[in-house]
């Protein structure tokens, strides 16, 4: 598979035509999937590392609570009670801690980045 090609299918898709395939030339060029500028924003900074702390919480809160069953109700409407309906009234990592039950800890995301 071409990451290029599919990369660059699927833009054309969204943007106007922007290289070489709005002329016709297909869309086996460049390298658009490994761009990265909006890390160089001036406003971004360390706002990247949210992307990991997102990812750790979320597999805290997967492990903790819906591995077992994906579709428990109980549990489904005790997130959507406790985690959805506060929306931005509150503090995030108390939301967290509550849904929770402890202080979230980094090991659920450990184990999800390990090769099995």
């Amino acid at each position: 598979m071409d990451i290029s090609v599919v990369f660059n299918e699927i833009r054309s898709k969204v943007y106007p035509p922007l290289g070489p395939e709005a002329s016709g030339e297909g869309f086996n060029w460049g390298h658009g999937q490994v761009l990265v500028a909006h890390l160089m924003q001036e406003d971004y900074s360390a706002g990247y590392y949210s992307y990991i702390f997102s990812k750790a919480f979320a597999a805290d809160m997967f492990e903790s609570t819906f591995s077992a069953d994906l579709m428990d109700r109980e549990q489904g409407q005790r997130y959507r009670r406790t985690v959805l309906s506060k929306g931005g009234s509150i503090d995030e990592m108390e939301i967290l801690t509550t849904f929770l039950g402890r202080k979230p800890d980094w090991a659920a995301f450990h184990r999800s980045l390990s090769a099995d």
